[in-house]
């Protein structure tokens, strides 16, 4: 809730008002975190991706050039 104030203080709503800014600015507010939320709002993120769970089911959709109202079942 604090973090929350202090960018809508800062007038700042979105990721993209984080990406603007300089990386600087956003530490200098937010201190360590701050350097994070820049990254993070600019696609830098070096933890490793971690698989949630296995998949349940595998699907397959077909897409066509045009627009179709047709129902194809497999």
């Amino acid at each position: 809730a604090k973090t929350e104030e202090v960018f809508r203080e800062q007038g700042i709503n979105t990721i993209g008002d984080i990406a603007e800014r300089k990386r600087e600015e956003i530490a200098a507010i937010f201190g360590k975190n701050g350097g994070h939320f820049w990254d993070l709002a600019n696609g830098i993120d070096r933890r490793e991706v971690e698989k949630a769970a296995e998949a349940k089911s595998i699907s397959n959709e077909t897409t066509f050039d045009k627009d179709t109202s047709s129902k194809i079942t497999a």
